[in-house]
């Protein structure tokens, strides 16, 4: 009798063992999940802290940015105010104002029907314009352009493949000119536009003599040439 209640003493003791290391167990593990979730959270944290400092730099930069802008803009603003405007040019003859103005040169007065030497009246009308572009226009550009009305070439139409060409050709004459009276051939643009830049409708003598002519224009440069 005495044998048994000491075994079942010793299985007391050993259950009561079991509950006491079950317990032990379980508050080890929840204290072990307690320290990962606040090292999580930290890790959290610490990214959110970055991103947070990235996001600051960003905008500290855009702002930067922002100023440099405005600041360029300010800069534009004021150098166009500053800018004088082309001065406008009143003489006969000539059209627009600012930074293009031009005159047109009737073929009938510089040259003879689909040729390309300077009748003795066109030498003197150049002779004018240079004199003009010299005291009105001496920093600018100097474009001569040849126009010709929509007839074909019957004259002389084995010396020129078509109207473009011979337009082509009046325009290199008239510069020409002009370099022998003394514009600087830098400033000189010659060329041709045939029959594809009208003045008026090609349906009528009047209007057919306006659209033959060679044009002269002076035009402003860049700000970046001289």
């Amino acid at each position: 009798m005495k044998q048994s209640c000491g075994l079942a003493g010793m299985a007391l003791v050993v259950f009561g063992g079991m509950l006491a290391t079950g317990c032990d167990s379980g508050s080890a593990m929840q204290i072990q999940a307690q320290q990962e979730r606040i090292i999580a959270l930290e890790n959290a944290n610490s990214l959110l802290d970055a991103d947070l400092r990235a996001s600051r730099m960003a905008s500290e930069a855009a702002r930067n940015r922002a100023l440099e802008l405005e600041s360029d803009l300010a800069a534009a603003r004021l150098a166009l105010a500053e800018k004088p405007e082309p001065a406008t040019i009143d003489l006969p003859d000539w059209q627009g104002g600012g930074a293009i103005v031009w005159t047109d040169v009737t073929n009938d007065i510089l040259f003879d029907s689909g040729q390309i030497v300077l009748k003795k009246a066109g030498k003197q009308r150049l002779q004018e314009i240079a004199q003009q572009i010299h005291d009105n226009f001496p920093d600018r550009i100097i474009w001569v352009v040849g126009h010709t009305d929509t007839d074909p070439i019957n004259k002389t139409k084995k010396l020129y493949r078509d109207n473009l060409e011979l337009s082509q050709k009046r325009g290199y004459v008239v510069a020409t000119e002009l370099y022998a009276m003394g514009i600087d051939s830098k400033r000189l643009i010659a060329g041709g536009q045939g029959e594809f830049n009208p003045i008026a409708e090609n349906d009528s003598k009047t209007n057919k003599a306006r659209n033959r002519r060679v044009q002269i224009l002076a035009i402003a440069p860049p700000d970046n040439q001289g």
